[in-house]
């Protein structure tokens, strides 16, 4: 039998389509595997979660689905994670203090809350956009606002959000860090 050209053309075809089909498949899915490990929810990831150790606290940060924006959370001045729609993270602190969290906007707008952490104490730390601010058609011109939460209504989201390790809390923006 002779091959042509468009034989062999079409082969060629064939097998880079069955190429591309398994490559598509195979990250599909490690994505899927990796986003089940790494971005559990709060249930699953809570069990996980060390013991606060002694003369410290806990503040999670957490935002509900409903907002796509994301600004930088500063804790004292110094960046601890992201406001991401349906996330949240958490960070031990030295207790005995007062804390204050902001989220600078970069369009000139920041919202800072304050409060003491003591000893074995939970704070929860709500961020949504201001409402002062959801006049702008724009998403992306929200100014988000930090605020405590109670642990009951916070639970509410919490079970919704899933969970961003700090192993990788940065690395959707990695060119952030300083």
């Amino acid at each position: 039998m002779v091959t042509t050209p468009s034989d062999d053309t079409t082969r060629r075809s064939h097998e880079m389509m069955r190429l591309l089909t398994s490559s598509a498949i195979l990250l599909l899915l490690l994505s899927t595997v990796t986003g089940c490990i790494f971005y559990r929810s709060f249930g699953s990831a809570s069990k996980d979660f060390p013991a606060l150790q002694s003369g410290q606290g806990r503040i999670f940060f957490y935002r509900d689905h409903r907002f796509i924006n994301s600004v930088v959370i500063y804790l004292n001045g110094k960046p601890v994670g992201y406001s991401l729609a349906g996330v949240f993270f958490y960070v031990d602190q030295p207790a005995g203090k007062n804390y204050t969290v902001s989220c600078p906007d970069g369009q000139g707008g920041e919202n800072d809350i304050q409060f003491w952490l003591s000893s074995g104490e939970t704070k929860y730390i709500r961020t949504e956009p201001d409402r002062s601010s959801l006049w702008t058609m724009s998403p992306f011109l929200w100014t988000i606002s930090p605020a405590i939460e109670d642990e009951v209504t916070a639970m509410k989201t919490l079970s919704t959000c899933k969970y961003l390790p700090e192993e990788i809390k940065f690395q959707k923006y990695h060119w952030y860090h300083e």
